[in-house]
């Protein structure tokens, strides 16, 4: 059991979740939980964007499914305490047993009785622009990280990757614990519209869809947005530093973009000294070539940036 304190204990269990939901799914799927999560993907890495309609429908219809059965086991918890707050739903208290199924900003958790805090004072702690961006950097922290953890050339993780389950659920955990306080912390398109959905055809109407504050959009662009922007902040930024020339090749497979770089190294090393037209006369430079076809293009024009996988023709994941 996690020994969390009670403000805590959501974020405990959405880490244990998520990571379990990875492990069971990962070898079937991919594990694509999340809409905005696949078209990063889609956009940065090497997942068909032919796949990305039907992956979305069914994160949709897990989402509603989700909904359905928190509808029907909670049932009887939320009637009791809807009658002992005086709670109809569809009306604007009603907010309060609403957020079970999508998220709304501020949390509701801020004001009410309990908290000596009414909506409309809660309304100022944050606005639909805050709130947008909450989300988008929530989901900018999720998606780098989940690129970060998935990149084969990070050896921190493993080779096998299997604790990228564990640090992507940690990361939606810490992200939670920070930021429910404020929108709640959607993160997943799926995750709020379907149960969204499911609630306002249970009799929550216009209070689930569009929302109190019609924020409802913000918790589908603000994911999306994050991202996209998270997973190309990785890919294209920190990715490319850390690994430019094997970015840089434009075919070969890894193995080979990783050979022709260290012939190419060994070659560049022999001319800094001087003797690399020495070697080149003793016939040493065509052994250091015949180690990559690329490394003798290099040497034939004597630069050492113009390195350019050669092989089988497609092209290097490490260069997507």
């Amino acid at each position: 059991m996690c020994q969390c304190c009670p403000s805590d204990r959501l974020a405990c269990n959405a880490f244990q979740g998520v990571a379990l939901a990875i492990y069971t799914t990962a070898h079937i799927s991919g594990a694509h939980l999340n809409p905005a999560i696949t078209i990063a993907f889609a956009l940065w890495r090497d997942f068909p964007p032919r796949k990305v309609p039907r992956y979305i429908a069914a994160q949709f219809a897990g989402g509603i499914a989700g909904g359905a059965l928190n509808l029907g086991i909670f049932q009887g918890m939320r009637d009791v305490f809807e009658r002992d707050n005086g709670i109809t739903r569809g009306t604007p208290p009603s907010v309060q047993t609403a957020a079970a199924f999508g998220e709304y900003f501020p949390n509701p958790g801020l004001y009410g009785p309990a908290n000596n805090m009414s909506q409309e004072a809660a309304n100022e702690v944050i606005y639909p622009g805050t709130a947008l961006l909450v989300e988008a950097w929530g989901t900018f922290l999720l998606a780098f990280v989940i690129f970060a953890v998935t990149d084969p050339k990070n050896k921190a993780v493993g080779l096998t990757k299997a604790l990228a389950p564990l640090l992507i659920g940690f990361v939606v955990g810490v992200n939670l614990a920070l930021y429910a306080p404020i929108t709640q912390a959607g993160w997943n398109p799926a995750r709020d519209f379907g149960p969204r959905l499911v609630a306002a055809l249970a009799g929550w109407q216009w209070v689930a869809l569009p929302g109190p504050r019609n924020g409802f959009w913000i918790y589908i662009v603000g994911p999306i947005i994050g991202a996209v922007c998270g997973g190309g902040f990785y890919d294209v930024v920190l990715s490319r530093s850390l690994y430019p020339n094997c970015i840089d090749c434009g075919m070969g497979t890894n193995e080979e973009c990783a050979t022709a770089q260290e012939a190419k190294s060994m070659l560049d090393l022999a001319k800094f000294v001087g003797d690399g037209p020495a070697r080149a006369e003793n016939g040493e430079a065509e052994e250091t070539e015949d180690a990559h076809p690329s490394v003798a293009a290099s040497a034939d024009r004597g630069g050492a940036s113009d390195v350019v996988c050669a092989g089988d023709n497609e092209a290097s994941s490490c260069c997507q």
